[in-house]
């Protein structure tokens, strides 16, 4: 199985993630409440990782999901 990427869900309730998403859009900040990543392990990962941080210093919850495909 190889992994081709990674999703992140957020999880907390739509007000918790509106307020947070005007406030990160009025940044420049992209966030929506699934957003695909790639699995490069430079690139994609740096910024999976500082999205995943975005959303933990709004107070969000979330899920990291790979995505796969088989042989």
């Amino acid at each position: 199985m190889k992994i081709l990427g990674f999703e992140v869900i957020v999880q907390s309730d739509y007000s918790t993630f509106a307020v947070a998403k005007d406030a990160e859009w009025a940044k420049g900040n992209y966030m929506n409440s699934r957003v695909e990543f790639g699995s490069s392990p430079i690139r994609d990962k740096k910024v999976l990782k500082r999205y995943c941080d975005m959303l933990t210093d709004n107070g969000l919850s979330f899920t990291v999901h790979p995505i796969c495909r088989g042989n």
